[in-house]
């Protein structure tokens, strides 16, 4: 069964064997949430009895069968392009399929919706942070400005205790000549 899928393969698209390992596994990178090695195991169950996926070793929160993890490659620049199924008129794999394994039944245009919908709410919340962004500035120049305020306030008292000081002292000086000239 496996060799028959490998001929298939080999007729439609260029050989992976190349970029195999000795176990027959493809490059094997880190897990973006965990960093461990990804792992490549065969599958022994009844519908997919054969069949090689890729996951994480420590926690099941990355999984791709092995035309996936194909294209998952090829997104991070250790596959070339020409392996890729997507834009080969092949309709088993999409372009969120390589993203997310659990969305292999949903139809690329269904995707494109969905995408369009995430997109429009993304618009949204990012208007509402605009404006939430203007209000926070317009209160933040505010004050600035009651600080700047009270500076050219702190500024006047200041130059008035100079004048005080000076009037003051003009007050002594003349008192200690009088007491000196008597």
């Amino acid at each position: 069964m496996a060799s028959s899928s490998k001929a298939e393969a080999a007729s439609s698209a260029p050989s992976l064997d190349a970029f195999r390992d000795g176990t027959s596994n493809l490059p094997l990178v880190d897990c973006s949430k965990c960093g461990a090695q990804l792992i490549g195991l065969v599958s022994k169950q009844d519908k997919s009895f054969g069949q090689r996926f890729y996951k994480c070793p420590l926690i099941n929160h990355f999984y791709m069968w092995e035309d996936q993890y194909v294209e998952y490659l090829i997104g991070k620049s250790k596959l070339p392009r020409c392996f890729s199924k997507i834009g080969r008129g092949s309709p088993s794999l999409g372009l969120t399929q390589a993203m997310d394994p659990r969305m292999s039944s949903r139809e690329p245009i269904q995707a494109m919706e969905s995408l369009k919908e995430s997109i429009g709410g993304c618009t949204t919340s990012l208007e509402s942070t605009t404006a939430s962004m203007k209000d926070a500035h317009a209160a933040l120049k505010k004050i600035v400005d009651g600080n700047q305020s009270i500076g050219s306030n702190i500024d006047k008292i200041g130059d008035r205790l100079l004048v005080l000081g000076l009037a003051i002292m003009f007050i002594v000086v003349l008192l200690l000549l009088v007491v000196l000239v008597k």
